[in-house]
Parts: structure tokens; sequence; C-alpha cells
């Protein structure tokens, strides 16, 4: 799936759950966010009725989710 893909699959699910598919669905997203050098699109989280206080975690995972990938990469333990 390319990275709108995932997107759209996080936000059709239940974005604010903590139910592990629901983590899954954004940890997937991010990660092609990291992969692809973008940063997570908040705009369209608000507009998609994601609450302010959920977005503003979300972006807060990605940082996480950004660095991790980095340090991954960095030590060789993903190839581009």
């Amino acid at each position: 799936m390319n990275e709108q893909e995932l997107f759209r699959a996080f936000v059709g699910g239940f974005p604010e759950s903590l139910h592990p598919l629901d983590m899954r669905r954004f940890a997937a997203y991010a990660l092609a966010c990291a992969e692809n050098g973008h940063y997570i699109n908040l705009d369209e989280m608000l507009e998609n009725g994601i609450s302010q206080e959920s977005v503003e975690l979300f972006e807060t995972a990605f940082t996480w989710i950004r660095e991790a990938y980095g340090c991954l990469k960095a030590s060789g333990r993903i190839v581009p």
C-alpha cells in the first residue's frame, strides 16, 4: 500500500482506539511517511474528525517512529 492508502486505512478504522489493529494502522502509515521523508498529515487527521488531543499524541508517536526508523537505517538493520 502507498502512503495515502495507509492513511485512508488508518482514518477509516477507529483511529482514536487503543486496539492493536488501530495502532498498527497508524504505525504502518507513520512508518511509510518516515521511509518517504514525509511528515504525517495533521490537518487531514483533524478534517477526518480526530480530536486535537489525539492528533498531538499521534504527532509525538510519529517523532519516536521516525527516530527509531532513522536509527535502524543508520545501523544497517533496514536496507533502503
